[in-house]
C-alpha cells in the first residue's frame, strides 16, 4: 500500500511491503504523514476525535431510524 500527502510543492508518502493493512494501520500511517507535513500533534488528534464522534452519531441516527422503521 502506498499513501501519498500533497501539500503546497512538497509530498510525503509512506509505502508498506504488503497490501493488507488493517484500518488502525492506515490511520497510523496518516497521522504519521500529516505531523511529517507539519501538521500539530494535538490539531491531528483532535482531528481524530471529531471524525470518531461524526461516526459515532451516524451510528446511533442510523440505529434510530431504523427502529422508527
Amino acid at each position: 500500500m502506498k499513501i501519498t500527502l500533497k501539500q503546497y510543492d512538497y509530498s510525503y508518502s509512506i509505502e508498506t511491503p504488503n497490501e493488507g493493512c488493517t484500518a488502525s494501520e492506515v490511520l497510523s500511517h496518516m497521522c504519521n504523514l500529516m505531523l511529517c507535513a507539519g501538521f500539530n500533534n494535538e490539531s491531528v488528534k483532535q482531528a481524530i476525535y471529531q471524525k470518531a464522534e461524526e461516526y459515532e452519531y451516524e451510528d446511533e441516527t442510523n440505529k434510530s431510524q431504523d427502529t422508527a422503521s
